[in-house]
């Protein structure tokens, strides 16, 4: 974004085993711009890849206003990732734990 405050470590849901990727890559974080545009960035790996499984949960002030479908990148091929309401960011299909990027997740908070 071309103004915000500062990147926000991203608190990834240890039950789900995914953690950060490691040296070298970027680290999970989140930040808004002033016009509400969360983004989101960060290479992560070693997670459960169930439909369903919760990586992190936004904060309220950084969550859309309907659930969000959003394409991602996972080794060789796309994924699926929802983030609902409640913030939290669903992958839903495709991902690997070989490493799964959330690089280029924009949208803007309404909730």
């Amino acid at each position: 974004p071309a103004t915000y405050n500062s990147w926000i470590n991203l608190s990834l849901q240890s039950q789900s085993g995914w953690v950060a990727f490691g040296s070298g890559y970027s680290t999970p974080q989140y930040t808004k711009s002033a016009d509400k545009l969360v983004s989101l960035k960060g290479l992560i790996k070693s997670g459960t890849t169930t439909s369903g499984t919760i990586i992190a949960t936004l904060p309220a002030g950084y969550r859309p206003g309907a659930r969000l479908l959003i394409t991602g990148v996972s080794v060789h091929s796309y994924c699926r990732i929802d983030i609902d309401i409640d913030g939290n960011i669903i992958l839903k299909a495709g991902g690997s734990s070989t490493w799964l990027a959330l690089d280029n997740i924009t949208f803007y908070a309404e909730k």
